[in-house]
């Protein structure tokens, strides 16, 4: 048995290929709708969830949908999850993701407007215990792409639905 062991380890070390590296993302499977055919889109998403803040919210919230704001190749991307919403920059010094801000879908006033055709604006709840006058009881995506942002006016519409049932 002792031998068979070593004749694999000798066998692998002699092989040419060296390490073997993933090739693509893990499948994501919603929990909600199942094991569905693989999307990188959807994997892509998972990963930037799995990645943001350390991981924190992996554990706590359920990935819905994310997309960048605009065309470019360093845009801001929106992450939506079932719990929270959330504008996310690219960090300069490391290449990581940033939290440029963040609400729950429970703090907001119903489905985000689209206004003057380049800013989806989200009205939020305002906190009783916050005594900052600088806050706001809204906050806004602005990008020049239309279409982003009457997709993304869907999903945060649809994540609500799903969220008040």
């Amino acid at each position: 048995m002792v031998s068979m062991a070593f004749d694999g380890i000798r066998r692998a070390a002699e092989m040419e290929g060296g390490v073997i590296a993933r090739v693509r993302l893990p499948r994501y499977i919603n929990p909600r709708a199942g094991l569905r055919s693989y999307s990188p889109h959807h994997a892509a998403g998972q990963r930037l969830l799995l990645s943001v803040m350390k991981g924190e919210l992996g554990r706590s919230d359920m990935y819905w949908a994310h997309a960048p704001v605009s065309r470019e190749e360093k845009a801001n991307v929106v992450l939506i999850t079932d719990k929270h919403i959330l504008v996310l920059e690219k960090c300069r010094l490391w290449g990581g993701w940033d939290v440029d801000w963040k609400v729950t879908v429970e703090s907001l006033l119903g489905v985000p407007a689209i206004v003057e055709g380049n800013k989806l604006i989200f009205k939020i709840k305002e906190d009783e215990s916050s005594l900052n006058l600088f806050s706001s009881g809204e906050r806004e995506i602005q990008s020049t792409e239309t279409d982003i942002l009457e997709w993304l006016q869907r999903q945060v519409e649809r994540v609500i639905k799903y969220t008040e049932q």
